[in-house]
C-alpha cells in the first residue's frame, strides 16, 4: 500500500505593489493560493505554462485564486502590469 501524502497549500500574496515569493518549489497536487491584498495596485498574473495555463487580469483587492498543480515542470509566473514582477514555481513529484 503506498502512504497519503498530504498536499500543501502555499500562499502567494500581492501587496504594497510586491509580490511574498519569486520562487515557490512544490509538488504535484499542492495548491497555490494567489491572494490580492493590494488596495491600489493592479496584479495581472498570467502563465502560459502547457498544464497550467490562467490569466488573472479581472484580480482585485481581495480577490483570491487557487493554482492546483497537476504536473511537473517550471511554471513562470508574470504580470501583464509590471514587467518586472515574475515567479518561478518548481514542481516534482
Amino acid at each position: 500500500m503506498n502512504p497519503v501524502i498530504a498536499a500543501e497549500i502555499h500562499e502567494l500574496t500581492l501587496k504594497h505593489g510586491e509580490v511574498s515569493h519569486t520562487e515557490i518549489s512544490a509538488k504535484v497536487g499542492d495548491t497555490i493560493k494567489i491572494i490580492h491584498e493590494d488596495d491600489d495596485d493592479l496584479h495581472a498574473l498570467y502563465a502560459e505554462d502547457e498544464h497550467h495555463n490562467f490569466d488573472l487580469s479581472t484580480m482585485k483587492h481581495g480577490d483570491h485564486f487557487d493554482l492546483e498543480l497537476t504536473h511537473t515542470g517550471t511554471i513562470t509566473v508574470r504580470c501583464h502590469e509590471m514587467e518586472n514582477m515574475t515567479i518561478v514555481i518548481n514542481v516534482t513529484d
